[in-house]
């Protein structure tokens, strides 16, 4: 059996968010991920710490939904919960739990890299999610 590592920051909810937002607008898709959006924002408002990096992932979670709202206002409701409970799924289909991903990797990944500001961290984010390494 072949074991691949696949880093926490790839696991976040928020990142296929990202990517369904926009497939929705430039309508790949047909519903949006618009109430998840919402959500995961009010989570990423109420973190800790105000920095560079926090700023931003904050400022550009609701340009998205602005986005999105400026489209179509519907929240598709039932289509969010489906999305979040498949995540959810695929969590444990590979053995991922996920409130210690939440709570203890993806923590000790903010932790690791308090100091990056906001171009550092999404430079780093989405080159692991594109190539799933560190390097």
């Amino acid at each position: 059996m072949i074991k691949i590592k696949i880093h926490s920051q790839n696991l976040a909810y928020c990142r296929y968010l990202q990517i369904w937002g926009i497939l929705y607008i430039i309508n790949f898709v047909d519903s949006s991920p618009l109430l998840s959006l919402l959500l995961v924002s009010l989570l990423h408002l109420f973190k800790c710490k105000f920095n560079s990096k926090r700023i931003g992932i904050i400022v550009s979670d609701y340009i998205l939904i602005g986005i999105i709202f400026y489209k179509n206002k519907k929240l598709y409701i039932y289509e969010n919960i489906i999305a979040f409970l498949i995540y959810i799924k695929i969590l444990y289909l590979i053995n991922v739990n996920p409130i210690k991903l939440y709570s203890k990797y993806l923590k000790n990944d903010d932790k690791k890299y308090e100091k990056e500001n906001y171009l550092n961290y999404m430079k780093r984010i989405w080159k692991l999610f594109i190539f799933n390494n560190n390097k």
